[in-house]
């Protein structure tokens, strides 16, 4: 986190872009513009500028050694993909420039903030940005494809797997739709998953509501008060998968989906009384 890392202020390092560049006019006005498009891209990406100014002045006080790294940023400002990034149109962002952009954005914080101040921007700057759930995604979906495509070809060349005659091609047919039925109902098991998690998370909210609602709290100190509320998600995702698998070996039980409509219905049945 913050050390003892010198510092320049934006101004300087406009003033050096602006003299490296050859640009002509009024500079007032170039520092103006070129300042505001920072502040932008910080915004958008979920980083509050403010966390950049300096305590005594107006003007905003940047780790020296990533001087270049704003200069980069302010240069990429009406490149497509930041663009993008500035409607928050994440889901369209190259995955690789979203990751420079997060990447170079975390480098100026780490040697800006103290570690509270950090921890909260970056939460926030992730959690806008989606990147976490965009890199996993596809992560997953890569890893997904090299599997199935690992797994089709050792079908095709079915005898280098298997030791004795080889297989028809109706064995092989077979055994590719038994593949296709295994990873539609690892889907199925995975939404159903998802749906009894958010249920969860949404009646574990919805509690924490109903209770800051009864001891008065206003809606900004409920606010700053949730996320202590929330159980770790780690925690929350295997609770989700025990509750599916009990579900699965109760006799005569109701279903995963009557399950969910009874949890939904206890989530409305709080919304309902703060509502009075």
């Amino acid at each position: 986190m913050k050390n003892q890392e010198t510092y320049i202020s934006l101004y300087n390092i406009i003033k050096e872009a602006y003299e490296e560049n050859n640009k002509e006019g009024h500079f007032e006005n170039y520092y103006n513009k070129e300042k505001d498009k920072f502040k932008d891209i910080l915004t958008c990406i979920g980083v509050d500028p403010k966390t950049l100014k300096e305590l005594d002045s107006e003007g905003f006080g940047i780790p020296s050694s990533e001087k270049n790294v704003v200069k980069k940023l302010i240069s990429q400002y009406t490149e497509k993909n930041m663009k993008f990034i500035r409607k928050q149109d994440f889901k369209n962002v190259s995955l690789d420039f979203l990751k420079e952009v997060i990447s170079s954005v975390e480098s100026i914080l780490r040697k800006k903030l103290e570690k509270d101040k950090y921890t909260k921007e970056i939460n926030r700057m992730l959690t806008v940005s989606t990147y976490p759930v965009s890199e996993s995604v596809e992560d997953i979906k890569k890893q997904a494809l090299d599997i199935i495509i690992d797994d089709i070809e050792k079908l095709q060349g079915i005898e280098n797997v298997f030791k004795g005659p080889n297989l028809s091609f109706v064995d092989k047919v077979n055994l590719l739709n038994y593949y296709k039925l295994l990873l539609q109902s690892t889907s199925k098991q995975w939404n159903t998953v998802v749906d009894i998690f958010v249920e969860n998370r949404q009646e574990e909210i919805y509690n924490s509501v109903e209770s800051d609602y009864k001891e008065g709290l206003s809606e900004e100190e409920a606010e700053k008060k949730f996320p202590e509320f929330v159980k770790d998600s780690i925690f929350a995702l295997k609770e989700a998968i025990k509750e599916y698998e009990d579900e699965l070996e109760r006799p005569n039980s109701t279903t995963v989906s009557e399950l969910k409509d009874e949890k939904l219905k206890k989530v409305k049945e709080a919304i309902d009384k703060i509502k009075i």
